[in-house]
């Protein structure tokens, strides 16, 4: 009797491991919680104002060597981007900052002079005269700051009051002189045997110059003027 007592006992210790063993499953990989990846921002090259205090860095990640700190409200140009950073121009070098950092200006793209205007070098009426632009004259909006917008002057870049400017909606620069037949120049203007600042100079034209529209090649229109053929870079031409 003791002894079928002493298998009952083994029996029912052996059943006991074999229930504790069933409730126990190792947690494998495919059992554990999926790690959610931070959405990234998509940013686009342009400019983007900083909507809160951050460190600009020397390589996209937060462990590399910080290089300066940029405070909200500052307009930064945003020329590239890697993961969830953007590149953006730092003076005459760049750096790297979060994409969630930065915000579209959401500025209107293409834009009309009211009259003679001038373009300011900074976004005050105190600032120095960049260039006096007469009246219709189209221009690429980059940005905003208050009442004053960024705007692309020829190979610069200036700022204008709001009030002075008509907003043409999404019509572009571009397609506006594509639709004309004959193009100005707005300031002294190479024709190049090709589409590329690194082509020969064929005639450089004073501003004012008429020439004849033949095509676009990228950021470049081919124009003939007298017998010349060749191309000009489209900033440095106006449908006026």
């Amino acid at each position: 009797m003791p002894m079928k007592r002493k298998y009952l006992s083994y029996i029912v210790l052996a059943a006991i491991a074999l229930i504790a063993a069933g409730c126990y499953v190792p947690k494998t990989s495919a059992q554990t919680t999926p790690q959610t990846a931070e959405p990234q921002s998509v940013v686009h090259e342009g400019f983007y104002k900083v909507v809160q205090s951050t460190n600009t860095f020397r390589e996209p990640d937060l462990g590399s060597a910080k290089i300066d700190r940029i405070e909200p409200g500052t307009l930064v140009e945003v020329i590239g981007s890697a993961g969830a950073f953007a590149q953006i121009k730092l003076s005459e070098n760049s750096a790297w900052l979060r994409k969630n950092q930065v915000e579209d200006t959401k500025a209107p793209k293409i834009v009309k002079t009211l009259g003679r205007v001038r373009g300011k070098e900074a976004p005050s009426e105190l600032s120095a005269d960049l260039e006096i632009l007469d009246s219709g004259r189209l221009l690429t909006v980059k940005a905003t700051s208050g009442d004053w917008l960024l705007v692309k002057i020829s190979e610069n870049r200036g700022w204008i009051l709001a009030g002075a400017l008509e907003p043409l909606g999404v019509t572009t620069k571009t397609a506006v002189l594509e639709a004309v037949e004959s193009l100005t120049t707005l300031k002294r203007a190479n024709i190049r045997d090709k589409a590329s600042t690194n082509s020969n100079v064929l005639k450089t034209l004073p501003p004012g110059t008429r020439v004849e529209q033949l095509g676009k090649s990228g950021e470049w229109f081919r124009v003939r003027y007298l017998d010349i053929t060749g191309y000009i870079h489209e900033d440095l031409l106006s449908s006026e």
